[in-house]
């Protein structure tokens, strides 16, 4: 098998959105706001912004600087009852987001948040009681997973088998920490959940789309704050040991470390070792070789390959989830896999907390 065989890569179809699609805004706390606005309206003319409301207007009037066609509406159940308005869209507060959802879903919304999607399990359960009776979607922006080229590359390769069946995978994700920069619920994990919430959610959800496993049981998790003591209510330090449902494990990494000499928000990598070769991902940069993203690495019984794919897959997340909306169908998310991730995350949280819930 040559590089080209190795890298080739079939491009998804996308669905024309043929019908008018609406959607509005509640939340801005979470700069990954944008990319989930701006993935949906890159989806055509048809997909179009109404409401846009936060708490904080400085973040509202830089919303509307980019989105001016948006309209600023104080009132959240005017914005959740609209009738024009089909998917309500969120990175509020990690702790309010769930209660947000719940709200859309029972006003007849299907509801696109950002990760973590809440930040306790008694919200998860809700969440999923409140989606099962009213057959509307809570989609989680794992973004690291579903909107990032070297990932959608490596599911790829294991859905060609270029590596035969994965059995395990190291994720380390190290970010930069900007702590002037952070507001003030962001060192409480009564409003984060903590880090391992927070940001391994990304990991699990990763490894169960490598693993094709939909579950997972958490074997070991702790977390830590080593240097950032005048901020008690923080870790800058979480990791886990996973089991998937189908024997695959995992262990995964994250902090809040990554040093400013490397120009993006941090170095991170996975390791996905298959029966017959491995995968690594070198998500963010090269470092001290390359500071683009997307570097894939692949090692087989036959050659070691190389591709940086920046650009180069055909994302139809966006696509496909707004299309979900449209005709309920479940193409863009594995919506058992996404609960389930963040179901092991808060698990993991509450391990690593020594809390009971």
């Amino acid at each position: 098998m040559n590089r080209e065989d190795i890298f080739k890569y079939n491009e998804p179809l996308k669905k024309e959105i043929d019908k008018e699609f609406i959607f509005s805004v509640i939340g801005l706390a979470h700069g990954h706001i944008y990319g989930m606005v701006q993935g949906l309206l890159n989806e055509g003319e048809n997909v179009k912004i109404k409401y846009v409301f936060d708490e904080d207007k400085t973040l509202v009037e830089n919303f509307l600087n980019k989105y001016p066609q948006a309209k600023y509406e104080e009132d959240t159940d005017k914005i959740i009852s609209d009738s024009e308005t089909k998917l309500i869209v969120s990175a509020a507060i990690p702790s309010t987001r769930a209660e947000i959802g719940i709200k859309s879903m029972k006003n007849g919304k299907d509801y696109f948040v950002d990760k973590a999607p809440m930040i306790s399990l008694k919200q998860l359960e809700e969440v999923q009681k409140v989606s099962a009776e009213t057959k509307r979607k809570y989609i989680v922006y794992y973004c690291e997973s579903i909107d990032n080229d070297s990932a959608i590359y490596a599911r790829d390769l294991i859905k060609r088998n270029v590596i035969g069946k994965v059995f395990s995978v190291f994720g380390a994700a190290p970010h930069r920490l900007n702590i002037e920069t952070r507001p003030y619920w962001f060192f409480d994990k009564a409003y984060t959940g903590g880090i391992i919430t927070d940001l391994i959610c990304h990991q699990i959800h990763q490894f169960l789309d490598f693993a094709n496993a939909d579950d997972c049981e958490v074997n070991f998790a702790r977390s830590a704050n080593f240097h950032h003591k005048e901020k008690p209510g923080m870790d800058d330090f979480g990791d886990v040991m996973v089991t998937a449902d189908n024997g695959a494990v995992a262990h995964l990494r994250v902090d809040w470390f990554s040093p400013g000499g490397i120009n993006t928000w941090g170095d991170s990598r996975m390791f996905i070792e298959g029966t017959e070769g491995y995968i690594e991902l070198r998500k963010n940069c090269n470092i001290g070789s390359d500071s683009k993203p997307d570097h894939v690495f692949v090692a087989t019984e036959e050659k070691v390959f190389y591709n940086n794919v920046n650009g180069k897959s055909a994302n139809v997340f966006f696509n496909n989830l707004i299309n979900d909306c449209i005709y309920r169908t479940d193409t863009a998310i594995n919506p058992v896999r996404s609960f389930n991730a963040i179901k092991a995350a808060i698990t993991a949280q509450n391990m690593a907390d020594g809390i009971i819930e």
